[in-house]
């Protein structure tokens, strides 16, 4: 058709199409009825008005009769002679068709300057082929509706031939604006440019009730064109496996080959099944039209070969839909006059008998459809056979069992007749030359319907089940391919779709361990070719997860909501190179509406809040920060868990969907991965009802509040001392001492609380005393010398015993906020009754803390990282105080960080060399003096900053030791008693204890020197001087000490203590007499130690039963003998 033509051009060239046929067939039927001498006159020229009939002749032969007729004159002779004539002989609507051809033709012939539309052009013209049809003529039909393709699609063969669709010239709001606003891939084609949608997507015509194909109204010819036009109808219908299988059967049984003569379609509910019956009706009834149109030929080649045909015989069919019929109620169909019809085998034979030309073919069954009894098989049989090939179609069977079971008295009969007329009818078929029946049986409760509708089903099923093919038309991995079908013109520029499915491979191949391991499969390719311009993983979700919900069905749901997601799509703009979940513009109400319908009421709230509306949580996260809003990495991560939240989650296992999924959804070439995880981390905290299982892997919506609001609601309600106090709690719980680091000071509030004892102690700062950016000072700096000088009051003694720890002062509120946070959760635990909370909530508490514990146990760890180690120089005498301020790696926790960072700095010495020793005391310790104790050495390691950090006493006493066989470190003795050296060494080992003294090796080599030449110089009968006697500075003069010029040492064999005990403190100090008393003797060659406990308790009021009893169990386990007394 030339593109110059305009639609009143079309519709002119539909009446002139038009004239011929019906001009014919109204003649021909005004004779019939009038009489081949008075049809003129009474049938045409009597029945018209003046005006009408001026320029008909009064008189001719029958062709001059019938051609002076024009259109308008044969349409109202059908109109004014439609009882006499044509009612009997045209469906009802046929009348409406003709007063609106009317109507059109008198418009067109008195056209303005104004074009008629498109839609009203294509009305029109499909009206034409209405008529047409009705009386059987549909070769002249098939060539108006390839006008009306033409008008509607561009194309004779329909919308499969189009090319493109004009975008809507849409004028959106600043806000709609902000809303809609979309984002392309880098250097890749929006989806827009490769593929047009179908014209009736881009211009939102679809109604809330498109997509439900009605074989009833099919079959009425008032359904619309993309199902009433069989090449139309085909051309968006993407023939499946099963339905290739079902058609094939079908066309090799009605031309006589061995096809299944019963076949039971039973799918879940929105499976497919009045759409492939649709499929066998105009297959059967337009298959001259549909082969000779070159594309549904193409498509439908694979059906005929594999049935061993070429072209489809002449097929009566049969539709009865069972929602449409009344069992109550009698027809009387006009194409059948004096008929009157009350059951179902009635409208059945009816049906075929009008449709083979053969009425009297009802007198077979008249009878049994007056007395509602079913006919018989035999006489079933014979109509078919009689008729030639039949097609009975028999959609939602169940519904109509359903209206029969359980009543008498209907027209159509009962319900025990109809499960006997289903099996005679299918045994009829068995028994046939070349009919078929074939039957929709539902398989969800849904379409079942309670007991009546199981009863029925089961019934029918047990009949069916003896002769039956069972097909299931719509498998999974097909449902795309029907749903793109529909939706879609086939793809312009398949180099585009390629480039931008390989940029989507190449995304997933390289970020392998960021998405689904099936995303990287050369199969998945595949898949994104097949599905584009939709993203695989929006056909996976919607067939996967929401077709679980009861009422949305696998195929008609997803037809309907992805509409409207194109139509919106399309209307803005958008140019997205797939479209993707994360593409879904849930902001829009339209499209919103249409996948909640399915969900409950509290849905929508969500929606708006926390997934796409104005105001949201994720646009306010987009539109705050850039780095999200130049990809709008919140918004569409929102709509990626949405679509993988909505099936009923209080029945799933398994919750959401997990982080490789949600990326699966949202992200495109281009985009920067590490974003849309954050957005996703950034949501879930912010977000009221967004939830996260206890791995932190998956997320999902629900519409339960998550408890994040209140939890949010009472940490505003907690200040900084609370919630420093839960901080410093859990610190003292999580900083345990670790030897020999095993005195640990956590948060103390004064100096008077760190104990000033001779052990090294980490004392850990409070929040408020951090290290800034600028390092350590201030408050701070403050706190530590306050701790290290001082104890209370009083000064401190052991300052060198001191290491602090101190936390990095910008994490102060975070870590206040984690704080809160776990105080927050915990207060819900505490408030759980009241607050009413299911299970699930508890569970979601329990949850909370854990997690909140967790985080808090971690910030501390991270904030808590710069050891102070307090120092100062001799030179100073320890006032120039400084402290060296060193991170700690506190991966393991805070203290055994501190403790590794002062093992690799020497800061704390565990094991001492004695040549150090020897030089520190040569600096330092001897200071003018000839010996040390060994006491007082250790009280100077722990007071004076300039010396070294010793972990212990242990510590000095094994270096000493370890340096007595060396005679140039220093001399060992075990005191000093009236100014002489006791059992003094050089350079030979020995046990070291704290009374011991350390004498300068100079000093003592002399003074043992001198005592062995006294006792060479001693003669006979002179009493022998004890070695180690000597005077500490010798004596003065060439003579040795006479026999009682010095003390001697006297042996001792024995020794006893007596001691008291506190009761409370026993332990420690019993440690300490093991420790200093009894390890000395224990350790001297030859000593046997015996330690004997002696306990005596007493109470005025006397021990009570529990106790007496308490402790002598005890001291039977123990072994031990004790007992009460009066």
């Amino acid at each position: 058709m030339p593109d110059s033509m305009s639609n009143h051009d079309y519709l002119n060239k539909g009446f002139d199409l038009l004239l011929d046929p019906l001009a014919d067939y109204v003649c021909i039927r005004l004779k019939d009825v009038y009489g081949v001498s008075d049809w003129w006159r009474t049938g045409v020229y009597d029945r018209l008005f003046e005006n009408q009939r001026m320029n008909l002749p009064r008189e001719g032969t029958f062709m001059d009769l019938v051609n002076s007729l024009d259109v308008t004159a044969s349409l109202r002779l059908i109109d004014v002679n439609w009882r006499e004539a044509f009612k009997a002989q045209l469906v009802k609507s046929a009348r409406t068709w003709v007063n609106e051809l009317i109507e059109l033709r008198n418009a067109v012939t008195h056209r303005g300057r104004q074009d008629m539309t498109n839609d009203q052009a294509a009305r029109g013209l499909e009206t034409m082929a209405l008529l047409l049809e009705s009386f059987d003529d549909r070769e002249e039909a098939e060539k108006i509706r390839k006008l009306m393709r033409v008008v509607r699609y561009g194309s004779e063969d329909g919308s499969v031939a189009a090319r493109s669709v004009e975008a809507a010239d849409v004028h959106l709001t600043k806000k709609q604006r902000a809303l809609a606003e979309t984002l392309p891939a880098e250097a890749l084609p929006s989806w827009r440019d490769v593929v047009s949608p179908q014209a009736d997507v881009t211009r939102g015509v679809y109604r809330k009730a498109e997509f439900a194909a009605d074989l009833a109204q099919v079959a009425a010819g008032t359904a619309q064109s993309e199902y009433q036009d069989p090449v139309e109808f085909f051309g968006r219908t993407y023939v499946t496996a099963g339905m290739q299988g079902l058609l094939s059967q079908a066309l090799s049984r009605v031309a006589g080959g061995s096809g299944e003569p019963v076949i039971q379609l039973k799918t879940a509910f929105g499976g497919g099944k009045t759409h492939s019956m649709l499929a066998l009706y105009h297959l059967m009834k337009s298959g001259t039209v549909l082969g000779d149109t070159p594309r549904t030929r193409e498509q439908l080649e694979s059906v005929f070969e594999a049935a061993g045909v070429f072209r489809v015989p002449k097929v009566h069919v049969a539709c009865v839909v069972g929602t449409a019929l009344n069992p109550a109620k009698s027809s009387r169909p006009q194409t059948m006059p004096g008929v009157t019809v009350n059951t179902l085998w009635g409208e059945i034979v009816c049906q075929l008998a009008s449709s083979a030309g053969k009425p009297e073919l009802y007198n077979l069954v008249r009878e049994a459809d007056k007395k509602h009894v079913s006919p018989g098989s035999e006489a079933l049989r014979q109509v078919m056979d009689d008729c030639g090939s039949c097609l009975v179609l028999l959609d939602e069977l169940v519904a109509y069992a359903k209206k029969l079971y359980g009543v008498d008295g209907l027209k159509a009969g009962s319900f025990d007749n109809f499960i006997t007329f289903v099996q005679e009818l299918t045994e009829a078929a068995r028994a046939s030359r070349s009919s078929l029946v074939v039957a929709s049986i539902p398989e969800s409760e849904r379409e079942i319907g309670g007991e009546a509708g199981q009863l029925a089903l089961e019934a029918i099923e047990h009949t069916f089940g003896r002769m039956e093919s069972i097909w299931k038309p719509v498998t999974k991995d097909e449902g795309f391919e029907i749903v793109s079908r529909r939706l879609f013109l086939p793809v312009e520029d398949t180099d585009a779709r390629d480039r931008v499915c390989e940029a989507f491979g190449a995304l997933y191949h390289d970020n392998a361990g960021e998405f689904p391991v099936e995303a990287k499969e050369a199969d998945y390719e595949r898949r994104l070719a097949a599905c584009y311009p939709v993203h695989p993983e929006v056909y996976d979700r919607l067939y996967e997860d929401w077709t679980t919900l009861p009422g949305f069905q696998r195929t008609r749901g997803v037809l309907r909501f992805m509409a409207s997601v194109i139509y919106q799509l399309w209307l803005v703009g958008d140019r997205s190179p797939m479209i993707l979940p994360g593409s879904l513009p849930l902001y829009d109400a339209v499209t919103r509406d249409e996948i909640t319908r399915y969900l409950p009421d509290s849905w929508n709230a969500v929606v708006d809040a926390e997934v796409d509306g104005e105001g949201s949580e994720p646009l306010l996260l987009d539109q705050r920060e850039a780095r999200y809003g130049q990809f709008q990495a919140g918004r569409r991560v929102a709509r990626t868990v949405f679509l993988g939240s909505a099936p009923d989650v209080a029945a799933q296992n398994v919750r959401g969907l997990d982080r490789k999924q949600i990326l699966l959804g949202c992200i495109q070439p281009g985009d920067n991965v590490p974003v849309f995880v954050d957005a996703l981390v950034r949501l879930k905290g912010s977000s009221q009802y967004l939830y996260e299982d206890t791995q932190g892997v998956r997320y999902w919506f629900d519409t339960r509040p998550s408890l994040l609001k209140t939890v949010a609601d009472r940490m505003g309600q907690v200040g900084d001392p609370e919630a420093d106090d839960a901080l410093r709690a859990q610190m003292q719980r999580q900083m345990k001492g670790v030897d020999p680091l095993g005195c640990v000071q956590v948060w103390p509030l004064r100096s008077a609380d760190v104990p000033d004892e001779e052990q090294v102690r980490l004392v850990v700062l409070g929040v408020d005393h951090g290290v800034g950016a600028t390092g350590f000072d201030g408050d701070a700096a403050s706190c530590a010398r306050d701790y290290l000088y001082n104890r209370g009051e009083a000064p401190r003694t052991n300052r060198n015993m001191l290491v602090f720890c101190a936390c990095e002062s910008r994490r102060r509120s975070d870590l206040r906020e984690r704080a809160k946070r776990l105080i927050a959760w915990r207060g819900i635990e505490a408030d759980s009754e009241l607050l009413n909370l299911d299970r699930s909530q508890q569970r979601e508490v329990a949850e909370g803390i854990k997690g909140s514990q967790a985080d808090l146990q971690s910030a501390i760890r991270e904030a808590w990282c710069h050891l102070l180690v307090p120092s100062s120089t001799v030179e100073g005498g320890g006032s120039d105080l400084e402290f060296d301020d060193v991170r700690i790696n506190a991966v393991d926790g805070v203290v055994p960080g501190c403790l590794a960072r002062l093992r690799s700095d020497e800061s704390l010495v565990e094991r001492w060399a004695p040549m150090l020793l020897s030089m520190e005391l040569g600096r330092l310790l001897w200071d003018g003096r000839d010996e040390v104790g060994v006491s007082e050495l250790w009280n100077m390691f722990c007071r004076y900053t300039y010396l070294p950090r010793l972990a212990d006493r242990d510590v000095l006493l094994r270096c000493i030791e370890e340096g007595c066989a060396a005679d140039s470190f220093w001399g060992v003795a075990s005191g000093v008693e009236d100014g002489e050296y006791v059992n003094l060494t050089l350079g030979e080992r020995r046990s070291v204890y704290t009374t011991d003294v350390l004498v300068r090796p100079d000093v003592a080599s002399r003074v043992i020197a001198e005592r062995e030449a006294e006792k060479v110089d001693d003669g006979p009968g002179d009493m022998p001087v004890e070695p180690g006697t000597v005077g500490p500075h010798g004596g003065e003069g060439g003579d040795a000490p006479s026999q009682g010029d010095g003390p001697t040492e006297t042996l001792l064999s024995g020794f006893y203590l007596d001691m008291e005990l506190d009761p409370v403190n026993g332990v420690m100090e019993l440690d300490t007499v093991l420790a200093e008393i009894v390890d000395p003797l224990r350790l001297a060659d030859g000593t046997r130690v015996r330690l004997h406990l002696s306990l005596s308790a007493e109470n005025g009021a006397g021990f009570d039963g529990d106790t007496q009893r308490t402790v002598r169990e005890n001291c039977n386990t123990l072994g031990y003998s004790g007992q009460f007394e009066e």
